[in-house]
């Protein structure tokens, strides 16, 4: 009797303990648990994907865990039956937990990803049942001393959730909240004085220490998990490089064998042309001299407009192309295009015709974009349309709008390209096969430059539609203004094919300046010089040029300087210090092949001009022209 009244009593005072504890947990330890919850990744799929990779890598610890406990329960039944004999009770009592950790084995065994899919519900449900179910049935064996009921399955339960099954810390310290209450009403883990108090102790600390553990395995596994991805974008960011420079490589190589022989076709037909001409030349045959010479012509001419366009396609590719959009009439456009497509359409013996609008229409653009652009596909056209007595080669560009919008057509009745080229077209460097076969193949720049052109302009776009056998059809959109602004025009930059023989008789007799560090550009500009009656003094660099001017007593019309010189002056600074050492300030002409000519345009001193190699005779005629009559006008206001 007085064992039944004990127990009650304990029971009572368990019950106590336990709302306590329960109230103490809710308000204490699970704020704690929030403030120690490592922090999560700040992309949900990578916490995700977290979550999932270290809960899987936990599965195998936790099979090899309830392996072990069910070892255990094997082994002290064992020891019990071996030393006290069988009990029903005592099987029943071990066998239901070790049943639901058998359970736990075989879903990690067979079915790993329902587990991850139901995590929570299914380790937290089962894990607290088998301690509720190790630790409660404890309440059920009976001693005739309350105090000898000692079961420290609590203490190795509490740690096996906190180390194994790697929940929540918020929910896994409220399972182990109740676990804990549970133990106060079932068991004991010291049969010392005050049980119940030595053991609300121990699973204090228990539970402290258990998550301060689950803390710290849960922040290592975050820090690998970082790292791993660091290393795994990093191997991809390497094969995605070693990928591209193997792309890159084969790029360079086909662009080399396109480049080689597109160069050396015009440097051949040059070198032959220019064997002749010197036959004819010993034979006095002018009419062959002539001929011959216009040949070389061509075929030099062809060689700098390949350079052009690698030099284009480079600046595209590195950035340094600026843009300036700004109202043109799109009647000036056309004019210039045809203009510049003139030489070619005799050339080919193709019908040309530019429709002019109407009504005016301005458009908001960057000019020699645009021009560009038409041109390109103006050339293609032209070249690839088809010849023959019963077809008429015609070729036709015309422009309208609609709903602010300008749309530029250029039609042709030529081979057309195949559908399964279409994409390619665009891609530089690219060959379509039967293109080549019907006529003179190029670099595959053209289309390429186009679209990149217009990338850079906004609202710019072309599209095109082609049937094999019977032409294709470009069109190029672009915005409409309603205003007309002429103005923003780049200051400085010459285009280097704009300008033409005028005609003026100003040269003769003026003197200039060059500075030119490669001698067989400064003897061939000398000779030019020389040929329109122009005086001059040369030299290599700032130093020797001046040198050769103080043997002079001349004043200087104009300065032409190359801007990449030896030392450590360049153009820009050779006409600064030039002009400080004359004294005055010529008209000057910087000659570049640097593909960024708008950042060189924009530190251009006063009275400067800035112009691209190669250019062509006739505007570096216009341009000393101008150079020498500005000079001749300011000597006249001296003397007056």
């Amino acid at each position: 009797m007085r064992c039944k009244v004990a127990i009650a009593r304990q029971a009572s005072e368990a019950l106590i303990r336990m709302r306590r504890l329960s109230v103490a947990g809710a308000v204490h330890l699970l704020p704690l648990a929030g403030f120690l919850e490592p922090s999560p990744f700040n992309n949900s799929a990578t916490e995700e994907r977290f979550l999932h990779d270290f809960r899987l890598a936990g599965l195998p610890g936790i099979a090899r865990a309830c392996c072990a406990a069910i070892a255990g329960y094997l082994l002290i039944g064992s020891v019990d039956i071996i030393f006290n004999g069988w009990s029903a009770v005592e099987a029943t009592r071990r066998l239901f937990p070790m049943a639901l950790l058998t359970a736990i084995v075989a879903l990690v065994a067979r079915g790993p990803e329902v587990l991850l899919r139901y995590y929570k519900l299914l380790l937290g449900g089962l894990g607290l049942t088998v301690y509720v179910c190790s630790v409660a049935i404890t309440h059920f064996y009976r001693d005739d001393d309350p105090t000898a009921i000692v079961n420290p399955t609590a203490l190795i339960g509490l740690w096996m959730i906190y180390g194994f099954v790697r929940l929540p810390l918020r929910l896994t310290l409220t399972l182990c909240i109740v676990a804990g209450a549970v133990t106060l009403f079932g068991s004991r883990v010291t049969n010392m004085s005050d049980p119940i108090s030595r053991t609300l102790i121990y699973l204090i600390v228990g539970n402290a220490l258990g998550l301060i553990m689950a803390r710290s395995i849960e922040v290592r596994e975050r820090e690998l998990f970082r790292q791993k991805r660091t290393l795994e974008d990093t191997h991809a960011e390497l094969n995605r490089r070693s990928v591209t420079a193997e792309q890159a490589s084969a790029e360079k190589s086909r662009l080399v064998a396109a480049v080689g022989h597109d160069l050396r076709q015009p440097m051949m037909a040059a070198t032959l042309h220019l064997s002749v001409l010197m036959h004819r030349v010993g034979s006095k045959d002018l009419a062959g001299v002539e001929r011959q010479a216009k040949r070389v012509s061509e075929a030099v001419i062809l060689l700098k407009e390949t350079l052009e366009h690698l030099l284009l396609a480079a600046r595209y590719e590195a950035g340094v192309k600026q843009v300036s959009v700004q109202a043109i009439p799109l009647s000036k456009v056309l004019e210039d295009l045809a203009s510049l497509c003139g030489p070619q359409v005799l050339k080919d013996r193709v019908e040309l015709k530019i429709r002019q609008p109407r009504e005016g229409i301005v458009v908001m653009t960057d000019r020699q974009i645009l021009l560009g652009a038409l041109v390109n596909l103006v050339s293609n056209a032209l070249k690839f349309v088809r010849r023959g007595a019963t077809v008429r080669s015609r070729v036709v560009v015309r422009a309208s709008t609609r709903h602010g919008v300008c749309r530029i057509s250029v039609l042709d009745n030529g081979i057309g390209i195949a559908a399964s080229d279409a994409e390619e077209v665009w891609k530089p460097f690219a060959q379509v096969a039967d293109l080549n076969s019907y006529h003179e193949g190029g670099l595959g720049l053209g289309l390429y430059l186009v679209r990149q052109s217009f990338l850079r302009v906004p609202q710019h776009q072309i599209t095109f539609s082609s049937n094999m056998g019977r032409g294709s059809h470009f069109i190029v959109s672009l915005p409409v203004v309603s205003d007309l602004d002429l103005g923003g025009q780049q200051p400085g930059v010459v285009d280097k094919d704009a300008s033409s023989f005028d005609g003026a008789i100003v040269l003769p007799g003026a003197y200039v300046l060059v500075i030119e560090d490669d001698s067989r550009a400064r003897d061939a500009l000398q000779a030019l010089l020389e040929e329109w009656g122009v005086l001059c003094s040369s030299g290599a660099n700032l130093k020797e040029a001046l040198q050769a001017h103080a043997a002079t007593d001349r004043r200087v019309d104009a300065i032409i300087a190359d801007f990449r010189l030896p030392g450590q002056w360049n153009g820009i600074e050779c006409i600064d210090l030039a002009r400080s050492a004359l004294g005055y300030i010529p008209d000057a002409i910087l000659m570049t092949a640097e593909m960024d000519v708008e950042s060189l345009a924009r530190a251009l001193p006063v009275k400067t001009i800035l112009v691209g190699k190669p250019f062509s005779p006739s505007l570096l005629y216009d341009l000393l022209s101008s150079a020498v009559t500005s000079a001749r006008d300011g000597e006249s206001q001296l003397l007056s």
